[in-house]
This record gives structure tokens, sequence and C-alpha cells, in this order.
């Protein structure tokens, strides 16, 4: 029988070696090479693993950067629209000022028309 360890240290149970496998010395070697393998194996799937991981990370920040960039498109687009409609609201509202600048100087002027003529009239009649 041979006891087995991992790398840590960990005792598992005795294996039992059956006697058409050779010596103990033998087996342990074998046992020593399957075990090698197995650990590059584990390791080689570990990098593959971190890799992938990688791989993912970059993707996904590369697709954060373009849905960043379309945001940031998107948002200076509707600033655009958005100012682009201020500006015409600024005109319309000048146009309109102007409007009611014009009519109020006409109605000054009908109003000064209309006490002139409210005078002339409440004046008695100038006796020649």
């Amino acid at each position: 029988m041979v006891a087995e360890s991992d790398d840590d240290g960990t005792q598992h149970g005795p294996v039992e070696v059956p006697a058409d496998l050779g010596s103990s010395a033998e087996v342990v070697q074998a046992v020593d090479g399957l075990l090698s393998a197995l650990r590059s194996e584990a390791a080689r799937l570990k990098d593959a693993q971190m890799h992938a991981a990688d791989r993912q990370a970059s993707d996904m920040i590369e697709q954060a950067r373009r849905d960043a960039a379309r945001m940031r498109d998107e948002a200076r687009a509707l600033l655009e629209r958005a100012t682009r409609r201020y500006e015409a609201v600024v005109r319309v509202v000048g146009q309109l000022m102007g409007t009611l600048s014009e009519i109020r100087d006409q109605a000054v002027a009908d109003l000064q028309a209309l006490r002139h003529d409210a005078d002339e009239l409440s004046e008695p009649p100038h006796r020649e």
C-alpha cells in the first residue's frame, strides 16, 4: 500500500497497489509521472481560462467604449437639436417683441391723435 498526499501535504487514505503492477517504487514513479502530467494539464487549463477571461474582459471593455461613444454622439446630437430649437424660439421672441413695439408705437400715436381730436372738439370755436 502507498499513502497519497497532495501538493499542500494533505494525506489521503492508503492506495492498494495490486501485485502485478510491480514494486512500490515503480508505482510511485508512475503515479508521480501521472501527477506531473495532471499538474501540467491543470496549469495549461488555468492559463487557457485566464486568457479567455482576459479576452472576455477586453471585449467587454471595447463594447463599453463603443457604447459610451455612441451615447456621447447621441447626447451631442440631442444638444445640437435643443440648441437649434432654443435659437429658433429666441428669434421668434425677438420678432414678437419687435411687432409688439410697433403695435405699442402705433397705439401711442393713435392715442395722441384721439386726444388731439378730443381737444379740438372740446375747445369753443374761435370767433374772429
